[in-house]
C-alpha cells in the first residue's frame, strides 16, 4: 500500500470516528442513557457500522451510521444526505 493511499484511509477512518461520535451525543441527548445501552449491545456481540455513500459529480453524499444487534435487529443512529451546492447543476 503506498503512501497517499495509507494517508487517505487514516483521514477517512479520523473522519468515521468524528461521524460516529455526534451520531452518540445526537442519541444520548434524544434518550439520556442510551450510549450505554449501545455499548452493552456492542460487548454482547453487536456492531456499529458507518456507510459513506458519494456521488462526486452529482456532488450528493450520504452518511449512514447502524447498530446491528447480535439476533439481527437493525437500528440506525444517523441518517444524513449532503449537498454541494457549488456543484454545477447537469
Amino acid at each position: 500500500m503506498d503512501d497517499e493511499t495509507l494517508a487517505c484511509m487514516n483521514a477517512f477512518m479520523s473522519a468515521a470516528g468524528d461521524v460516529l461520535r455526534l451520531a452518540l451525543r445526537q442519541v444520548e441527548a434524544e434518550a439520556p442513557g442510551s450510549v450505554n445501552r449501545l455499548h452493552a449491545m456492542t460487548v454482547g456481540g453487536g456492531l456499529m457500522s458507518i456507510t459513506a455513500v458519494a456521488g462526486a459529480c452529482t456532488g450528493m453524499a450520504q452518511v449512514h451510521v447502524q447498530v446491528s444487534e447480535p439476533g439481527g435487529q437493525v437500528h440506525t443512529l444517523l441518517l444524513a444526505e449532503l449537498q454541494d451546492n457549488t456543484q454545477p447543476a447537469h
